[in-house]
């Protein structure tokens, strides 16, 4: 009887609670209105609520501001009242749902109860993070739907099929679905039959953007089934391969073409383009193209409004642009032209021209005053290029300008006062040029102002305002100098601040509590760390380096180490002992302590650091034994214990099968060690066996490149960067006894090892020959004996050899490497043979023997003076010491002048820009 009357209440409570797995069974019947309410509350709580699933995908890289649409919906309410919920105005039905940008995240599975309103026309999911969910067939069920939007949300997986039923679509929206904006790996997929019949059956379709679809097994063919009827088609980063021609087809509708950043190799003619003169956008960028432009005026695009053509190869202007008169947006960065930029120029969409690119030629001469006409600028980029003289007064009229770079030119003078009647400018950089002036205060006037990037000029003087609304502030490697003003930051909401490498002084400026990047390296600030530095929780890299810093590190410290992932506090004046401030899940990637007054033993607390790669301690007075509990560091790549008190043998723990395995420089000259050298290490350290073939690349990130100290006989280098494939042990000037392991030959990746000044016994390991990528090797001031073997003469990277002051005897083997050493084998009576004027068989002359340090730190120091020079003409001969991989790229001795670079392009260039290009692509493809 129970049972009996449970059932009726039971029947209640299902209909109104359940998942609707019933009404997905029958999807082909329509819901009710109040149906419909609930399953639209159904889907949204299956989703939380979250910023982080829009922030990038909306606020960040679109004019599109993120917030919960769906939070605000209510049981009991009707749901055609609610945010983006759309219905038709007879039957009540939902035929609309626009949840873009609505901090949804979860999975989107396929019996979702979204798949049961059948009567939607209008889909749009985009700007959401529904990582994990491919895209349904069951969207094929949406046999109504004309407008769907699956951008931006994470999709993955291959687009099924079935959203070919989907007849009567007119836009179709899967573009840049990554997991990130630069996981560029993760792509959705599109199969060649699939896209066939989407094509094939999608015969309205008009707008048709797939950005970063993997589209690489479409055949090319495939795409010349495209249907007449678009007017917009994106397919970029799509890994297309094929011709541009075959695309266009008979595409006389078309108004927007985005093609850029695939794997196009093609010659592109503007006359085929010719025929479309609807195009109102062409985005070509970021292909290998060669491009044919028509000088003749046979070739116009009178409605053209965007023009993209960024890294294709250009060596002219595209001389059609001459007819244009209503082009607001314009790219021709990243390209080969070079001269004078054409009077022409200016006069394209003088009225209507809001963003123009020009970084990244060959561009010279001055920058022209008729610029100052394209009275409706607001992004002007004229970076990277060789443009001289002063910057233009009149640019000060140009009054809605937002976004205003003209950084790594040769421009000079002073900065026009006139630029402070441009209160809309929100970046501002002419970094990296010869400027001279003192700090333009003038910009205060500026609210807007958000980037002040003035680094590498020659500015001057003291600043006596405080920062307020500016968010990133560079005014690195410049002449200022004096004291700051107290409250210089402190009120300010700056998330980077760079001051490094100026003439400061006074006391250390109190950071915002906000602050990201916090660097005043290289001046002259004194005192102590202030205690408020400690509130600054959202630390990711501080740089208080080579100042006059005094006092204890404080351990308040702790407070930021759940974010910070850099600390440098080297080269100060800093005391006592360093604290156990280091917690469990740190972030900490480098610590930087070297060149201080630091005693005492170190913190087992660093074991903490299971992200660390580099840690540098030299110079200072600690002690204790060899911290042997570091070997168990998963991500440990450098470590530098030199000129310190540290004894003892260097033991391991005998509990890890592999020590260090990241491992590549390791530094513990200059301490009392003592005992053989530690062959367990040698044969563990598998980063150093084989040397990393991949493309250059340096450690650290794009806001703080990692940075060390290398000592090679008295001289010392500082390599800003410091590339992944450099590796180099330095034991010298202690106290290790017995011969040196034969296992150390395994360390095919060496570019340095430094024995000397210890009281090594035995022969020279013939295995040393196996170390064919070593450049330098320092054996001098030892007790080694026999012969030297012939594998080292082979060697024939080696640039500087030291084997001096020894008790090695026999031939030196010749070699035309070994020639060029001229007193590496010094202080060995017993040896002979060229360099030596003892010959081999003949009774020997008494010649004169350098004292112990009298020659033998010569031939290194006089190679590396010599190979500097060289190095200033080009890497030739053996390349000679690693400093010189720096240069390989960036063609100058950077490293002489201690300058770092930081690129900031995620939080400035790259997305204002992409703002900006999808504000435009916006407009473009709804004809405004």
């Amino acid at each position: 009887m129970m049972r009996i009357c449970l059932f009726p209440f039971l029947l209640i409570f299902i209909l109104r609670h359940s998942t609707l797995a019933s009404v997905l069974a029958a999807s082909s019947h329509h819901l009710s209105h109040i149906g419909e309410c609930d399953a639209l509350l159904q889907f949204s709580n299956s989703f939380i609520f979250i910023k982080d699933a829009s922030i990038n995908q909306c606020d960040e890289d679109s004019s599109t501001t993120s917030y919960p649409k769906t939070a605000s919906w209510k049981n009991g309410t009707d749901c055609c009242s609610w945010d983006g919920v759309t219905c038709h105005g007879a039957t009540n039905y939902t035929i609309g749902l626009d949840v873009n940008c609505s901090w949804l995240r979860g999975r989107l599975h396929s019996n979702n109860s979204l798949f049961s309103l059948s009567n939607l026309r209008w889909l749009n999911l985009a700007g959401n993070d529904f990582k994990g969910s491919r895209i349904s067939p069951r969207f094929g069920i949406f046999t109504e739907l004309t407008h769907l939007n699956l951008s931006r949300s994470a999709f993955s997986g291959i687009i099924p099929p079935k959203i070919s039923q989907l007849s009567s679509l007119i836009s179709f929206d899967t573009s840049y679905n990554l997991y990130d904006d630069y996981d560029t790996d993760r792509y959705l997929e599109i199969e060649d039959h699939s896209f066939k019949w989407l094509v094939g059956n999608l015969t309205q379709l008009r707008e048709l953007h797939v950005d970063y679809t993997d589209m690489s097994r479409v055949s090319p063919i495939s795409l010349t089934k495209l249907p007449s009827t678009l007017s917009s088609l994106s397919l970029r980063g799509c890994k297309y391969t094929g011709p541009i021609s075959l695309i266009l087809g008979n595409l006389d509708h078309l108004t927007y073409l985005d093609l850029g950043y695939n794997n196009i190799s093609d010659t592109v003619d503007f006359e085929m383009l010719a025929p479309l003169k609807n195009l109102e956008c062409i985005y070509l960028s970021g292909n290998n193209l060669s491009m044919l432009l028509q000088s003749d005026g046979n070739c116009s695009f009178p409605k053209l409004r965007v023009l993209g053509l960024s890294g294709c190869n250009l060596t002219v202007f595209p001389y059609f642009l001459r007819s244009s008169t209503v082009m607001y947006y314009l790219d021709l960065s990243r390209n080969l032209i070079s001269g004078r930029i054409p009077e022409w120029v200016w006069r394209v969409g003088r009225d209507t021209l809001t963003s123009l690119f020009f970084s990244s030629n060959n561009f010279t001469g001055e920058i022209p005053s008729s610029i100052c006409q394209l009275s409706s600028l607001n992004y002007l980029d004229l970076s990277n290029n060789r443009l001289v003289g002063t910057i233009p007064g009149c640019l000060g009229k140009l009054s809605s300008l937002i976004w205003l770079v003209l950084s790594h030119n040769i421009l000079q003078g002073p900065l026009p006062r006139s630029l402070a009647n441009c209160t809309s400018l929100e970046i501002f950089n002419t970094s990296y040029n010869e400027i001279y002036d003192t700090f333009p205060d003038w910009l205060n006037a500026s609210y807007s102002l958000e980037t002040l990037d003035l680094q590498s000029n020659k500015f001057h003087g003291a600043i006596e305002i405080s920062l307020f609304q500016l968010s990133y502030v560079i005014l690195s490697n410049n002449n200022f100098a004096g004291q700051l003003p107290k409250d210089f930051a402190v009120n300010s909401s700056a998330d980077f601040i760079d001051l490094a490498n100026n003439n400061f002084e006074g006391p250390l400026p109190i950071p915002p509590r906000n602050i990201g990047f916090y660097s005043i390296a290289n001046n002259k600030f004194n005192g102590e760390i202030p205690y408020q530095i400690c509130s600054a929780t959202e630390l990711d890299v501080i740089d208080l380096s080579n100042n006059s810093l005094t006092g204890t590190i404080p351990t308040c410290f702790m407070n930021f180490f759940a974010s910070i992932s850099v600390l440098n506090l080297r080269a100060n004046k800093f005391v006592g002992q360093i604290p156990e401030i280091f917690i469990p899940g740190t972030r900490l990637r480098t610590i930087r302590l070297s060149q201080n007054q630091l005693r005492g033993t170190l913190p087992r607390s660093l074991g903490y650091c299971k992200h660390l790669e580099v840690l540098d301690l030299s110079e200072n007075e600690l002690e204790g034994s060899f911290p042997y509990w570091l070997e168990t560091l998963p991500n440990l790549q450098v470590l530098v214990l030199r000129s310190n008190k540290f004894s003892g043998s260097v033991d391991s723990s005998k509990t890890s099968d592999h020590p260090f395995p990241k491992l590549r420089i390791l530094d513990l000259s200059d301490n009392r060690f003592y005992g053989p050298l530690p062959a367990k290490h040698f044969a563990k350290l598998k980063a150093m066996e084989n040397e990393e073939k991949s493309s250059l690349r340096y450690m650290g990130d794009e806001y703080y490149q990692d940075s060390i100290v290398v000592e090679m006989k008295g001289v010392k280098i500082e390599l800003v960067k410091i590339l992944t494939m450099f590796t180099t042990i330095d034991f010298s000037s202690n106290f290790f006894t017995g011969e040196i392991p034969r296992v150390i030959g395994h360390l095919k990746a060496l570019k340095g090892l430094d024995l000397s000044h210890n009281n090594l016994t035995g022969k020279i390991p013939s295995s040393m020959g196996n170390l064919t990528e070593l450049e330098w090797l320092d054996l001098s001031s030892n007790k080694l004996n026999g012969i030297i073997p012939k594998g080292l003469a082979d060697l024939t990277w080696l640039s500087c050899l030291n084997l001096s002051n020894n008790q090695l005897v026999g031939p030196i083997p010749q070699s035309t490497q070994f020639d060029t050493f001229d007193h590496s084998f010094d202080g060995n009576p017993r040896l002979c043979g060229h360099p030596l004027p003892k010959e081999c068989g003949n009774d020997p002359r008494q010649t004169h023997t350098p004292a112990l340090h009298e020659e033998e730190e010569t031939e290194c120091s006089n190679s590396i003076q010599w190979r500097v020079v060289l190095m200033g003409y080009g890497c030739g001969l053996s390349i000679g010491i690693s400093t010189c991989y720096i240069m390989l790229e960036t063609r100058r001795p950077r490293w002489l002048t201690r300058m770092v670079e930081r690129k900031r392009a995620r939080k400035t260039n790259g997305p204002k820009r992409n703002a900006v290009l999808g504000n435009l692509t916006w407009r473009c493809t709804r004809g405004q």
